[in-house]
């Protein structure tokens, strides 16, 4: 290279530098982790985030940023300084650290799969199921997609099993590049290749995911282990530690002591999803250096060799002929021999930097047509434009490699003659959208240069005239054109929020303000240039800056987060707009001075003029509640979690022992009276409210300063202000006497409960224990008989009407035990299907139906209930069996509807027993569901007077009711019951 272009290149290295400097001073202190893209971005982005977060905590005055990127894209970042943490596999470890003096691992990746923390890798061969392929010989000659050949899991793995077996991994198999693991499957599934190599636990993912059914591909030589919780995913491999943390050699101490404490006494840095990622200490990488030393890789593939040791590889002792006949003819062929080697020397040099120039270049020759077409083009010009071969490419013209038109809209013919009219014999320079074989676009910087005879080409006497270099721009606009995305959709993000914004040099005084912060003082921007510190000091209310300056210093000397203040500021027309003033030093100086502080204005003049009209609101209120009892209050909660009540009425002493103005501005002090078991539940309750803008309401405890204990319940309405915060309007009042009554009241019902229980017990003892006495008369009255031998008439009537008497009293005592029994003997309370206890009642009535005639329709929605199935069923039974028995003589025709709806406005179900039978009287409904009340004699139908009761005792148990209705004697009767839809505590209603 001529000396001038040296100084150039210096120059130009020397300008970038110091403006990469100066930028990097202007900037927010950030820190980049970059980490390989071994599947596709969004997957790995989501998966390391949490390590992200993990080391922002350990760096907090740093903005940690998460670069998902390329071996290659990590490759350049590294090389410019970009990276300053490198999360990646082991192989691609061991070349960096070789490369930019990384000194070691910081820490071995953790991962959770299949159950087990596993901080080894593996690579897995796979192939489809139905094919033959089942060891690593049969692969030999294949078609094997692989994500890449610097994959660790992906393809250096494997090769080195393959090294072990005695093949050439590089010539062993057809490899094909697909980028990702996830790239791998997908061609191995949709049948582009006949094998795949990928890393352990991608194919676990894909199954467990759905992607992928289990079965599907089967793996290839896998490895058998001790246990399968020693590594519990397939393997075609040895195992090998996972990836390294490496922190390059300009990232400061502290910083990597900070980030690798932080990440190593982490169990788990957090789940996701499916996995979770955390992190050892530093692993042996020594079995990885091993396998990259066997294949000659990175960062151990042997050195580059001179041009001579390439020709003696090439042509060997060959080599030796040209010379020693050169030695015998130097004499006669001085001048022959030195033009020759001169032009060889030449050749062979340009022919190197040609073909093996990293960027792409092509040559071109002139046609018999006057065209310049392609006559060579080097192996980066091949991939390029996606040919298989320079033969692609050999005869095609700029147009045939170009779109019809540019992006300015010119011509691609017309714009490329011009250029080459141009080039002449001085480099040209410009940028060119080409379009490779696939039709896919191609945005170059294209240098041209055109050829004398008197020059190189001339020289070597070649005929191409034209050399074109491209270096691919295309990545480099895309994330041009994306950042230039990002800033309009912040200048449109800034626009919607309509708030004003600011950046200060401290040191100089120099202020940048937006065209929106001018219109909150009624200017436009270009009428206040130049802007200083001074302009907005001209324009703030001269009582707001000295609040304004004691904030600023606390933010600068640490003591603030942030600086936020609320100023006024004076409008073009003469009247005051209120702002909120918000910032934080975003760079210091190199002694730790602020240097540059950035913000925003957002115009709150709304607000505090309804915070004026809300005083004077809150001043009418408090004169009201003065004459009331308890406390009217309103209750203000910010976003940082700071509260206070603005307002409280004079009540709070009477309730609290405190003043309003104790709490005006924080409420802590009325917390701290409420007895400490009750906080908890008091501070959910207002959450709650909070989130869910509901109604609050909350009973609890206070210990009154005065010395005794009461309770206070409150209810308010909650309301979301502009700002974030809650503010609720409420009531407070004294319920000690109420609480009081109510403990009675509860004392008394559990007095109530037991005696009732006591009842119970005491009903189904006596029933039970009456019964012998019973059988015994029964028992004597028939021994009697037979003993008297022929009765009078007299006698026979007597022990008739003994014998009746007893089992008349027998049937009464077993009614008796069922009613005792109802909650005590009955199955425990269940989900049951409710029509299923009615078709069990009316098996159960099958013979008094079909003696009767009867006709019982079922209609309606029939729910499923939490009861007592057989409770159920007895209730069922009962009421039919009343219907059938309680009909007129002359009636031939019983009719029986059962119909069940929903009452959805009061949460019941309600079901209704209708009949045609004799019906009941009104004055005699009361009686009905009392135990051994009757309303007609033995004689006209037999019963003991306890079914309803019986009835009446099962619906309350299950927390519903039960009435009866009847137009009179002789019109039928409905009975109607009601049971709760959701589950109920037993008895309540």
């Amino acid at each position: 290279m001529p000396l001038s272009v040296c100084y150039r290149s210096l120059i130009r290295w020397l300008l970038a530098t110091t403006l990469v400097v100066s930028q990097a001073a202007m900037a927010t202190a950030s820190t980049t982790l970059g980490v390989f893209a071994y599947r596709d971005v969004e997957t790995v982005r989501e998966q390391f985030a949490p390590v992200r977060e993990a080391m922002q905590h350990a760096l907090p005055g740093n903005e940690v940023r998460l670069e998902v990127l390329s071996l290659e894209a990590l490759d350049s970042a590294l090389e410019t300084g970009d990276i300053d943490f490198i999360l990646t596999n082991p192989r691609h470890f061991l070349a960096v650290r070789e490369q930019h003096d990384v000194s070691g691992a910081l820490a071995t990746l953790k991962k959770t799969q299949g159950g087990r923390h596993l901080s080894s890798l593996a690579g897995v061969m796979l192939a489809p199921a139905d094919t033959n392929i089942n060891t690593l010989d049969a692969l030999a000659g294949r078609t094997i997609g692989i994500p890449g050949k610097r994959f660790l899991g992906g393809f250096l793995t494997q090769a080195y099993e393959i090294h072990l077996q005695g093949y050439d991994p590089e010539r062993f198999a057809d490899y094909q590049a697909l980028g990702s693991h996830d790239a791998v499957m997908q061609a191995l599934l949709n049948g582009e290749v006949d094998a795949g190599f990928v890393r352990s636990g991608i194919l676990e993912d894909w199954i467990i995911g759905g992607r992928l059914a289990p079965g599907t591909f089967k793996v290839i030589s896998p490895q058998a282990v001790k246990t399968p919780r020693d590594f519990p995913l397939a393997h075609s491999t040895r195992l090998y530690p996972e990836w390294a943390l490496a922190a390059m050699p300009h990232v400061p101490m502290e910083d990597i002591r900070r980030v690798s404490n932080t990440l190593l006494h982490r169990e788990g840095v957090f789940p996701t999803g499916e996995h979770s990622v955390s992190f050892d200490p530093p692993h042996d990488y020594l079995s990885v250096e091993l396998a990259a030393r066997a294949l000659g890789v990175a960062p151990f593939a042997a050195p580059s060799q001179t041009l001579w040791q390439q020709l003696s590889a090439r042509f060997g002792r060959a080599i030796w002929i040209p010379i020693v006949l050169a030695v015998a003819f130097v004499l006669l062929l001085a001048l022959f021999v030195g033009l020759y080697i001169r032009k060889s020397r030449l050749f062979e040099r340009f022919n190197a930097l040609f073909y093996y120039s990293p960027s792409a270049k092509l040559l071109f020759h002139g046609d018999e047509q006057g065209r310049f077409v392609i006559g060579e083009s080097n192996y980066a010009a091949v991939t390029l434009f996606k040919a298989q071969s320079s033969d692609d490419l050999r005869g095609k013209d700029v147009v045939d490699l170009s779109p019809e038109t540019q992006p300015d809209g010119q011509r691609s013919a017309d714009l490329a003659t011009e250029w080459i009219a141009r080039a002449d014999q001085t480099r040209q320079r410009f940028i060119w959208q080409h379009q490779d074989l696939q039709g896919e676009p191609i945005l170059v910087e294209v240098t041209l240069i055109k050829f004398a005879r008197g020059s190189l080409l001339g020289a070597l006497d070649q005929k191409p005239t034209l050399l074109v270099a491209l270096h691919d721009i295309t990545e480099q606009e895309r994330a041009r054109l994306a950042l230039e995305e990002e800033r309009n959709a912040l200048k449109n993000i800034l626009w919607g929020t309509a708030a004003g914004t600011w950046e200060w040099n401290v040191q100089t005084g120099e202020t940048r303000f937006n065209e929106r912060w001018a219109e909150m003082v009624g200017y436009r921007l270009d009428e206040l240039a130049p802007t200083t510190i001074d302009t907005w000091m001209s324009l703030c209310h001269p009582g707001d800056l000295a609040h304004s300056e004691a904030l600023l210093t606390e933010h600068f000397e640490g003591k603030r987060d942030a600086y936020d203040c609320e100023v006024r500021m004076r409008h073009r027309d003469g009247h005051w707009v209120w702002v909120q003033d918000r910032g934080r030093v975003v760079s210091r100086n190199e002694a730790g001075e602020p240097l540059w502080v950035a913000g925003t204005h957002t115009d709150i003049t709304a607000r505090k003029a309804a915070e004026a009209r809300a005083n004077a609101s809150m001043e009418q209120t408090r004169k009201h509640a003065a004459l009331l009892p308890g406390m009217l209050y309103q209750f203000w909660q910010h976003p940082d979690g700071r509260s206070a009540f603005p307002y409280a009425s004079a009540g709070i002493e009477d309730l609290y022992g405190i003043s309003p103005e104790d709490v005006q501005t924080d409420a802590s002090p009325l917390f701290d009276v409420i007895v400490p078991e009750d906080v908890p539940a008091m501070i959910t309750s207002i959450a709650t409210s909070a989130a869910n803008l509901t109604t609050w309401r909350h009973t609890c405890r206070i210990n009154h300063p005065d010395g005794h204990q009461l309770w206070v319940q409150g209810i308010s309405t909650p309301e979301r202000l502009d700002d974030g915060s809650t503010l609720w309007h409420g009531y407070l009042r004294d319920v000690t006497d109420e609480h009081d009554t109510q403990q009675q009241l509860e004392q008394y019902r559990e007095s109530l409960e037991r005696s009732n229980k006591e009842l119970e017990h005491f009903a189904y003892a006596a029933s039970h224990d009456l019964r012998q006495p019973l059988r015994m008369v029964t028992s004597y009255a028939q021994l009697l008989e037979r003993h008297l031998g022929g009765l009078d008439e007299d006698g026979e009537m007597m022990l008739h009407y003994m014998r009746d008497g007893a089992k008349r009293m027998d049937d009464m005592l077993l009614s008796l035990l069922d009613y005792s029994r109802v909650g005590r003997k009955g199955q425990p309370m269940q989900e049951m299907p409710l029509k299923d206890a009615l078709d069990e009642a009316l098996h159960f009535l099958t013979p008094d139906i079909e003696q009767t005639h009867a006709a019982i329709t079922v209609t309606g929605d029939w729910p499923t209930l939490h009861a007592s199935p057989d409770e159920m069923t007895r209730l069922f039974q009962n009421l039919i069996s009343n219907a059938l028995k309680y009909r007129s003589a002359d009636n031939t025709a019983v009719e029986i509807i059962v119909h069940s709806e929903a009452l959805t406005d009061r949460q019941q179900w309600q079901i209704s027993v209708t009949d045609n039978g004799i019906g009941i009287a009104p004055d005699q409904i009361e009686r009905l569901f009392k135990v051994f009340q009757r309303l007609h004699t033995r004689e006209q139908y037999e019963g003991t007077g306890v079914g309803l009761a019986v009835c009446r005792k099962i619906v309350d148990r299950h927390g519903g009711q039960i009435w009866v209705k009847s137009e009179g004697e002789g019109k039928g009767s409905t009975f109607t019951l009601t049971l709760p839809m959701t589950r109920t505590t037993e008895g309540e209603a």
